[in-house]
């Protein structure tokens, strides 16, 4: 339940933030998708590794880190966890400011 209205707010908040790069332009139609893909993705693990986050608005900082804690436990290199994040909309869907 609680994963079904996390959705319904990203998918809010996506429709108002993800056609618009961080440039201005419009994002491309394959953007958006990778876009809602990879964050979905990320508020899934979210939950899985324990955290009860039942707003996406909510999303801070100590959530990018745990996030990026996981990834490097099971391998990923720090620059491959840096690149998600940076182009899963965290930014461009005014989730979390730049953590870099």
């Amino acid at each position: 339940m609680m994963k079904a209205k996390v959705g319904e707010i990203l998918s809010t908040i996506l429709k108002e933030n993800a056609y618009i790069r961080q440039n201005g332009r419009v994002a491309s139609q394959r953007t958006v998708t990778a876009y809602t893909e990879v964050l979905n993705m990320a508020f899934d693990l979210l939950a899985d590794i324990g955290f009860k986050l039942e707003n996406p608005r909510n999303l801070n900082e100590t959530h990018v880190a745990a996030l990026c804690q996981h990834w490097y436990r099971e391998g990923k290199k720090f620059r491959q966890c840096k690149n998600i994040c940076r182009s899963s909309a965290f930014s461009p869907a005014g989730l979390v400011r730049n953590p870099w």
